[in-house]
């Protein structure tokens, strides 16, 4: 399962772990059934050619947290490590440092 969240108007005023919105961005609001829209048009296009290795692949090359220390929060716990690789589940793999390995499937990642 991935899930995907968007700062669409939302003020985003967290002091230790910056976010930003699209309103901060472009300086208005934006409509947010506009964005709705070509996010599920796009991804309806996607799933017709859907084959799982392919996304996985497209991650590893276009991401920003493989080789960065994060700290991946969930409800129950959190990890923090440097980040070595994403699996075949598309699960992050952090390595502690201790040496051991730790795959986080979900959670908020913060970069340090």
């Amino acid at each position: 399962r991935i899930g995907v969240g968007l700062n669409v108007n939302n003020e985003t005023e967290q002091e230790e772990y910056p976010a930003v919105s699209l309103k901060r961005l472009i300086g208005r609001q934006v409509p947010r059934r506009e964005i709705l829209i070509a996010f599920l048009n796009r991804f309806e296009q996607r799933l017709v050619n859907f084959k799982p290795q392919t996304v996985i692949d497209e991650w590893k090359a276009n991401n920003a947290t493989i080789g960065r220390h994060v700290r991946v929060a969930t409800v129950k716990k959190t990890i923090e490590g440097i980040a070595i690789d994403i699996d075949s589940h598309g699960g992050l793999i952090v390595e502690m440092a201790d040496g051991r390995h730790e795959t986080a499937l979900h959670g908020d990642c913060f970069h340090h």
